[in-house]
């Protein structure tokens, strides 16, 4: 028996935005085998705000902190198309670090938006906490980070959560080049022997299975493969600077989502022929959000074909050029 229309799942490429001058969260999804941008469920009752962190697993998408809501936990079901407030975090945090594996959920560092004397900046953290969905429960962990850092780029890759670079929290910016590793099935953390090419904070990594590509906010990209490869600047850019983007692997690609901020294109699309190693603008789309200082999180998923159907009614309506765009 062939399976019911409504129940097969179709792969898609979502991206999650969240502004820090607006409130809630907005979810889109674009049709890998359409080409055609869809709705998804908003999440509007909360507070907007910057410095979340974001990670997937197979069906849900997991949103932590930010500087307005710092310990807030939420997930968003693809089988369901629907938001849910989980148990709040134990620490306040934002601009940390966060990964999935199995549904269990951590957060690693970031920072607590309290004033360190010191440093003379925000008080960055070292702890790491996951969370136990069977009790929907977070537990800190015994183990630490070797550096206290936010605003570092982050990756799971298998059973390890990388986080790149960094800031100490210093008012004159001390970036790091340093990589950290917690292995999530012994629970520890290293600081590996290998340094960034280059000091490193806010930027956005993406992956290919061991392979970690990641964005600088100068547009630079910095491959990584723990088994393989230290860490090598692939691709120079001279791009200007990003802010607020995220990345995400698809098909030899990377694209480059949202960023130039400073000059009103939080909606570009971009992409990296990591084979050709050039660089060029997705002309054909723009990202489905108003222009903002958006702050977005992209992800390949699979979502129930039927929350699909359902958007192509409302985008019979829509022009063409504003509803129906293709990457």
């Amino acid at each position: 028996m062939c399976p019911s229309q409504h129940t097969r799942k179709e792969k898609c490429l979502l991206v999650m935005k969240r502004c820090w001058i607006t409130r809630g969260i907005e979810m889109a999804c674009y049709s890998l085998s359409r080409k055609f941008w869809y709705g998804l469920n908003t999440f509007p009752s909360i507070a907007g705000g910057s410095g979340y962190a974001s990670c997937c697993s197979k069906t849900n998408v997991y949103v932590t902190g930010g500087n307005q809501t710092l310990r807030s936990f939420y997930k968003y079901s693809t089988a369901l198309n629907a938001w849910t407030e989980l148990a709040e975090m134990n620490e306040n945090r934002c601009s940390h670090a966060m990964g999935c594996v199995n549904d269990v959920v951590y957060v690693l560092g970031g920072s607590d938006k309290s004033y360190n004397r010191e440093t003379g900046g925000w008080n960055a953290l070292c702890s790491i906490e996951k969370f136990d969905p069977k009790v929907n429960q977070w537990i800190t962990l015994k183990a630490k980070l070797n550096i206290p850092v936010f605003d570092s780029a982050y990756a799971s890759v298998k059973s390890k959560i990388f986080m790149f670079g960094g800031s100490l929290g210093s008012k004159v910016g001390v970036y790091l080049k340093d990589i950290q590793c917690f292995d999530i099935a012994l629970e520890t953390c290293t600081t590996l022997y290998h340094h960034l090419p280059m000091t490193l904070s806010l930027g956005a990594a993406c992956t290919n299975n061991n392979d970690v590509y990641i964005v600088c906010p100068n547009g630079n990209v910095i491959h990584f493969n723990e088994e393989t490869s230290p860490p090598k600047v692939f691709y120079e850019s001279t791009k200007s600077q990003l802010l607020g983007f995220t990345a995400v692997f698809i098909e030899n690609k990377i694209l480059v989502m949202g960023g130039y901020s400073s000059i009103g294109e939080t909606d570009v699309v971009r992409k990296i022929d990591i084979l050709r190693k050039n660089y060029a603008s997705v002309d054909e789309t723009r990202l489905p959000f108003e222009k903002n200082s958006n702050e977005l999180f992209a992800a390949v998923m699979h979502v129930d074909r039927r929350f699909l159907m359902a958007e192509i009614e409302r985008n019979k309506k829509t022009p063409r050029g504003k509803g129906q765009k293709r990457i």
